[in-house]
């Protein structure tokens, strides 16, 4: 645990046995904070202090909907994989359109990425909505 500053002293740790240390998000007091700290290992020593910093960022989210052009008009595009990717390549999230196109991400980091959309399988069936037939249905 930590004080109202942030800053945790944990004493009385075995000596020379490895130790993770992780930041617990889930005791931010904001749902929308995340560390930038994946955590560390250490081995303490007697005697020794070992000091780390852990940032504390807001994170973002974003959301929308996602559509596809055709000859009739447009229709919502489902099971699209949306993309978000930072400049140097890496993948930060993604997530799956639903039935109406919609999708969102959450607890994304600051910074500039892209947002892409996976066009490769935009031609299977599972991808978009039926279109609506004018004939009626035969029993």
């Amino acid at each position: 645990m930590s004080d109202e500053r942030g800053i945790a002293f944990i004493p009385d740790l075995e000596q020379n046995h490895l130790t993770d240390i992780v930041v617990d998000q889930s005791t931010f007091a904001d749902s929308y904070d995340m560390s930038l700290f994946e955590g560390v290992s250490i081995r303490p020593h007697p005697g020794s202090v070992t000091k780390l910093d852990f940032p504390v960022v807001v994170s973002g989210e974003m959301d929308g909907q996602s559509s596809v052009a055709s000859d009739s008009g447009t229709q919502p595009a489902r099971n699209l994989q949306v993309v978000l990717t930072a400049p140097d390549g890496r993948i930060e999230k993604s997530a799956t359109t639903a039935t109406d196109g919609y999708w969102a991400i959450s607890s994304i980091r600051p910074g500039v990425y892209y947002l892409t959309a996976n066009t490769a399988k935009m031609d299977e069936p599972a991808y978009t909505l039926p279109e609506k037939s004018s004939s009626p249905l035969l029993a």
